[in-house]
C-alpha cells in the first residue's frame, strides 16, 4: 500500500493524535468526550481516566477557579474564547503549564453540540508572559457581558463606603439588561435591618426598609437568602398580596439577589421589568458575578467602617472619640457659616468621679462611665453627637442650637447624670458640672476658640459650686474681662512689690498681751486702692501665681517681723499662710530656710498656717518639707480647724503644733451650744495633744470672756484690725497690749 492508498479519514486521525499540541472535545455538560494522545502523554493519564470526566477536574484548583470565572463566562456568551493561560493538573500532581483556546462547535442547523479546546504546552514562558497573554485575552474579549462584569469590577473596587457599593451595584444590573428599576438594601449595624440605599428607575416595590414580610421580591431573596427569579406574578401564587402588588406595578418579570458576606445577609438588590418576561442564563451567571463582586465589596466597606469606628469611638463607653470630635466640630463650624445656623458645645465633668474609683474601685468607674455616655445619648437629639474626651470628661456638640436650646440641653444632662447610678458594687450619687459656648453663624470661630470657651464656662461653673452648668455668655465674658484685668494687676505688684504684708495681732487673753501677728497679704494697686485677698487670691490659683505670691509674703513678713526687735518685741511670731502649691514642690522647705538665714529671723519665731484642705491636697513631698521645717524650729499651725475631713488624723500624721479654731464656731459662742462645745473640744483636744490653740475671729466681748476663760490666744476685730505695717509699730511703741477684762478693742 502506497501513501496515496491511506484513507483521508485514517490520515487526519493520526494527525490529530500526534499534533504538537493537544485537542481535547468535551460535551455541553463540559464532560470529556475525546482527547488526543498528546493530551494524554502531556497528563500522564490513561484515556479511560479522562473521558467522561468535567475537564475542569483536569485542572489545578487556581486554574479551575479561573476557568469558571473567565474562560466559561466567555465562551457562554461569545461562543468562543481567546487563548488564556491555565494549569493542567498532571497524574503525579505537578502542574503543566498551557495556553488553551475553547471554541463552541454547532450542527449544520447551528446548534451547539460540543465544546473544542486546543491546547498548546507553555511551561517554558515565563509567568509575567502568562499574565501579559490573560490580560490581553481579556483585553481583546468582547461581549457586552463581559464589558459589564469589568465595569463592576472596577466600580466595585473603587467603592469605599455602602453607598458607593449600592451605586456600583446599581450601575452594573442596569448595564446588563435593560431594566425598569433597580433597588439596593444593605444592611445597617446600627439598626440591624435592610435599608433602602439606591434606587433608579420609578420607585416601584421599594419600601425604605426590607423585612421578610414585605409584599416585593426582595423579601423572599432576604428570607431565603438565596436568588429568586419571578417571571409572572403567578409564581407567587402562595403570597397573593406580593402578587397583586406585582400586577399593580404591572411588571413583568422580577430578579433578586440577597448579597451575602460571612454566610448571613447583608445586602439585597432587586431589578423588575415591565416588558421582559425571562431573565436568559448568561445574564443569571452575571447577575451571580455581580453578586460576588458586590459582596467583597461590601465586605471591605463593613471592614472599613468598623476600622473608622474603632478609630473614632472610645472602647469603653462606646461614645466618640477626640479624634471624632475634632472631626465634627470642624464641619459643624463649616456648616454653620454656610447654613447661617449656630453649633452648640457643652462639656461635661463629673463631680466627684475619682471618690467612685477609690471606694468602689476602678472597675465601678468604668461602669459609671459607660452608664453616664448611656443616659448622655439617650438625652440628645438625634443629630448632636456626644463624645468622651478622655477620664470622666464628656462633649456633646448640638448643630442648629442657640443660647436657650443649649442651656435647656445642658441643664438635662445635669439632672439626668445626678441620678442615682445602681453599680455592681452598689448605688452612687453623682453629679457633673456643664460648660457650654454656642458659635454664632455670623462669628468667625475657629474649633480651638469655641472648646476653649466652653471649657472657661465649665471651669467657671465649677468654681460656683458644682452640679450646675454655665453658658459662656455676655456676663462670663464681663466676669473673665475683669478675673483678666485682676491677673494683670496682681502681674504688676508681684514685680513692683506691691504686694505686701498687713498684721493682725494675736494676743494671749488671759493676760492682755500681744504674743505674736499674722500676716495677712495685701495688694496695693497703682490708684492707691488696697485689694483684699479675697479679690485675688482665686486668680492667683487659676493663673499658677499662688508660689511667687506666698515666696514674696514670707520675705516681706520675716523682713519686718526682725525690725520688731529694735522696739522690744523680740518675742513675737509671726505666722504665714502658705498653699498646697508651695508645699508640694520639693524645694519649700529649703526656701523657707534661706528667707529666715538671709533676714536673721529667728525659725522659732516663724509659724506656717495650711489649710485642713490643703493638707487633704498633700503628698509625701508636703510631709518630707514640713518635717524638716519643724525639726528646724518653725511652728506649723493647722488654720480653719474642723471644717473640712479627717482633721485628727492630719493633727497626728503632720508635725503640727498649733490648731487654730475657725471664726466660723467662734461666731456662735456663747449662745449657740453645738458651737461652743465645738470650740471646748478642740481647747481640750490641743491640751492632749500638748499644741497651742488660737482662735480667731473674735469680735464680741462675749467670745472673748468664753475663749478667755479657755486659756487659748485669740485674734480678731475686737481685739486689733489687720493693719499696715508702719500702724503695727507704732501700735507697739503706744498701746501692744489689751484689757484682758474684755475691754475695747485697739483701733488700728
Amino acid at each position: 500500500m502506497t501513501a496515496r492508498d491511506v484513507p483521508v479519514e485514517e490520515d487526519l486521525d493520526d494527525l490529530y493524535e500526534h499534533a504538537p499540541c493537544a485537542y481535547v472535545s468535551t460535551d455541553l455538560a463540559g464532560r470529556v468526550v475525546r482527547v488526543n494522545a498528546t493530551f494524554l502523554a502531556w497528563t500522564g493519564l490513561d484515556r479511560a481516566q479522562v473521558v467522561g470526566e468535567p475537564l475542569v477536574d483536569l485542572l489545578t484548583p487556581g486554574s479551575r477557579a479561573w476557568a469558571d470565572t473567565h474562560l466559561l463566562p466567555l465562551v457562554q456568551v461569545g461562543g468562543a474564547a481567546p487563548a488564556m493561560a491555565l494549569d493542567l493538573r498532571r497524574a503525579d500532581g505537578e502542574a503543566l503549564p498551557v495556553l488553551v483556546s475553547t471554541r463552541v462547535v454547532t450542527d449544520g442547523e447551528g446548534e451547539p453540540v460540543l465544546v473544542r479546546s486546543s491546547m498548546f504546552d507553555a511551561s517554558e514562558r515565563r509567568s509575567y508572559e502568562r499574565d501579559l497573554v490573560r490580560a490581553r485575552s481579556a483585553a481583546e474579549a468582547s461581549g457586552r457581558q463581559l464589558r459589564v462584569l469589568n465595569a463592576a469590577v472596577s466600580a466595585f473596587a473603587a467603592a469605599e463606603d455602602h453607598d458607593a457599593v449600592a451605586a456600583a451595584l446599581v450601575a452594573a444590573v442596569r448595564a446588563v439588561a435593560p431594566v425598569t428599576a433597580v433597588a439596593v438594601w444593605l444592611h445597617d449595624e446600627g439598626t440591624g435591618r435592610l435599608h433602602l440605599r439606591r434606587v433608579e428607575g420609578p420607585h416601584v416595590l421599594a419600601p425604605a426598609v426590607l423585612t421578610p414580610d414585605d409584599d416585593v421580591p426582595a423579601a423572599l431573596a432576604l428570607a431565603t437568602a438565596s436568588p429568586v427569579v419571578l417571571l409572572a406574578p403567578e409564581d407567587v401564587a402562595d403570597r397573593p398580596a406580593m402578587a397583586a402588588a406585582l400586577r399593580h406595578a404591572r411588571l413583568a418579570s422580577a430578579v433578586a439577589h440577597p448579597v451575602l458576606v460571612d454566610g448571613r445577609v447583608a445586602g439585597v438588590y432587586q431589578a423588575v421589568h415591565r416588558r421582559m418576561r425571562s431573565f436568559p442564563e448568561q445574564q443569571a451567571e452575571t447577575h451571580r458575578g455581580l453578586v460576588d463582586q458586590a459582596a467583597i465589596a461590601l465586605h471591605r466597606a463593613e471592614l472599613r467602617e468598623r476600622l473608622r469606628h474603632a478609630a473614632l469611638h472610645d472602647p469603653l463607653t462606646g461614645a466618640g472619640n477626640r479624634a471624632l470630635f475634632d472631626e465634627r466640630l470642624a464641619s459643624g463650624l463649616d456648616d454653620a457659616r454656610r447654613t447661617g445656623r449656630p453649633l452648640a458645645l457643652l462639656v461635661l465633668d463629673l463631680d466627684e468621679f475619682k471618690a467612685v474609683n477609690d471606694r468602689l474601685g476602678h472597675h465601678a468607674g468604668d461602669e459609671l462611665l459607660v452608664l453616664v455616655a448611656g443616659r448622655l445619648r439617650a438625652h440628645v437629639r438625634p443629630q448632636d453627637v456626644v463624645v468622651r474626651l478622655g477620664g470622666d470628661e464628656f462633649a456633646v456638640l448640638c448643630p442648629d442650637a442657640d443660647e436657650d436650646l443649649a442651656s435647656r440641653l445642658a441643664q438635662g444632662l445635669v439632672d439626668l447624670v445626678g441620678a442615682p447610678a445602681i453599680l455592681t458594687g452598689g448605688t452612687v450619687q453623682t453629679s457633673c458640672t456643664v460648660g457650654a459656648a454656642v458659635c454664632r453663624p455670623d462669628a468667625t470661630t475657629a474649633p480651638d476658640a469655641l472648646q476653649h470657651a466652653a471649657d472657661v464656662a465649665l471651669y467657671r461653673a465649677k468654681a460656683t459650686g458644682r452640679n450646675r452648668h454655665r453658658l459662656h455668655d455676655a456676663a462670663l465674658q464681663a466676669e473673665l474681662a475683669a478675673r483678666e484685668h485682676r491677673e494683670r494687676q496682681l502681674r504688676r505688684a508681684l514685680a513692683t512689690g506691691a504686694v505686701v504684708p498687713w498684721f493682725q495681732p494675736v494676743y494671749d487673753l488671759a493676760t492682755g498681751r500681744m504674743v505674736g501677728t499674722e500676716a495677712l497679704c495685701r495688694l496695693h494697686d497703682d490708684d492707691g486702692t488696697v485689694l483684699l485677698p479675697g479679690q485675688f487670691l482665686d486668680v492667683a490659683a487659676e493663673r499658677g501665681l499662688m508660689v511667687p505670691l506666698g515666696q514674696q509674703m514670707l520675705q516681706r513678713a520675716c523682713e519686718e517681723a526682725v525690725g520688731w526687735d529694735a522696739l522690744g518685741f523680740g518675742h513675737l511670731t509671726v505666722a504665714v499662710n502658705v498653699a498646697a502649691e508651695q508645699t508640694t514642690r520639693p524645694v519649700f522647705a529649703e526656701r523657707v530656710l534661706r528667707v529666715l538665714a538671709t533676714t536673721g529671723l529667728a525659725p522659732a519665731r516663724l509659724h506656717l498656717e495650711l489649710t485642713e484642705s490643703a493638707l487633704l491636697e498633700a503628698s509625701g513631698t508636703t510631709l518630707d518639707n514640713l518635717r524638716a521645717l519643724r525639726e528646724a524650729g518653725v511652728g506649723i499651725a493647722l488654720d480653719d480647724f474642723g471644717t473640712q475631713y479627717a482633721s485628727l488624723r492630719y493633727v497626728q500624721q503632720f508635725p503640727v503644733t498649733a490648731l487654730k479654731i475657725d471664726r466660723s464656731f467662734v461666731a456662735g459662742i456663747p449662745d449657740n451650744v453645738t458651737e461652743t462645745a465645738i470650740v471646748r473640744a478642740v481647747v481640750t483636744l490641743s491640751r492632749e495633744l500638748g499644741v497651742g490653740c488660737v482662735a480667731e475671729g473674735i469680735e464680741t466681748a462675749g467670745q472673748q470672756d468664753v475663749l478667755r476663760d479657755l486659756g487659748v490666744l485669740g485674734q480678731g476685730f475686737r481685739l486689733a484690725r489687720p493693719q499696715p505695717a508702719a500702724a503695727l509699730r507704732e501700735l507697739l511703741r503706744t498701746a501692744p497690749d489689751v484689757d484682758p477684762a474684755g475691754g475695747p478693742a485697739v483701733s488700728g
